[in-house]
């Protein structure tokens, strides 16, 4: 933790507050940064996107992973196989459906691409926590 403050909105992982990442990007990022490489480690997926010399491009996203022999692209799902770059062909698929669209992405499967008005998506977050978490913490 850069500036010690203590708070349920200080992610325990990461450990670094919105304040810090924003005021003192240099040291906080970097922080942040690891945080997501030893969490990636944790699920055996690369700590960054392979940019190998010898790998093959993949353009599936917009990493663009050079996948060197015998290697991952950053998503844990492309590999080169003897120079070919392969997919599964089973996974597991985990989803969810929000009936509060919190993280609207404002495209036609996003239930609050249709609402008017306001939503979680647009407030600012002190409005969310002045509409939503302190009437909670009040009762």
């Amino acid at each position: 933790m850069i500036c010690g403050r203590i708070s349920r909105e200080i992610s325990h992982t990461l450990k670094v507050c919105l304040s810090c990442i924003r005021n003192n990007p240099e040291q906080a990022v970097p922080i942040a940064i690891e945080a997501h490489k030893k969490i990636r480690k944790n699920f055996h997926l690369p700590p960054e996107p392979p940019h190998d010399s010898n790998g093959i491009t993949c353009h599936v996203c917009a990493n663009e992973c050079r996948i060197g022999l015998g290697n991952t692209g950053y998503c844990g799902l492309r590999k080169n196989e003897k120079g070919i770059l392969i997919q599964p062909q089973k996974g597991v698929l985990y989803s969810y459906f929000d009936p509060l669209p919190t993280n609207c992405c404002a495209s036609w499967f996003c239930p609050g691409s249709r609402e008017t008005g306001y939503n979680l998506a647009v407030f600012p977050i002190r409005m969310h926590i002045q509409l939503h978490i302190l009437p909670k913490l009040r009762a």
